[in-house]
């Protein structure tokens, strides 16, 4: 099974500081903001959303073509239920050190 990298979330303390990292120093560009949460985007396309939150972590994010056989792939490691979303259909579940990784179709 491959899949490419299509989406990062960073949750952060500091969305400020966070936001005029990933945009004025890495030089992403602002696709999207609300409150609490900044949506960056490369020139290639991929994403990166900031959200604020009170503990960081991180969220990964894949784009898999046939997101059904992705969650039979991992079916044996615990995958949560697909579930659509405006662009297709997502799923998550935890790599083995407790990251946040989400397979989606778009």
């Amino acid at each position: 099974m491959y899949a490419n990298n299509s989406l990062t979330v960073i949750y952060c303390r500091d969305l400020k500081a966070m936001t005029e990292f990933y945009r004025d120093r890495v030089g992403m560009k602002t696709l999207a903001e609300k409150e609490g949460e900044q949506v960056l985007v490369t020139e290639a396309g991929t994403r990166l959303i900031l959200q604020q939150a009170e503990k960081p972590a991180v969220t990964y994010a894949f784009t898999h073509t046939d997101i059904e056989a992705a969650h039979a792939a991992l079916g044996d490691l615990g995958p949560g239920e697909i579930t659509r979303h405006p662009d297709g259909y997502e799923f998550h579940m935890k790599d083995p050190e407790g990251n946040v990784v989400e397979f989606t179709s778009n």
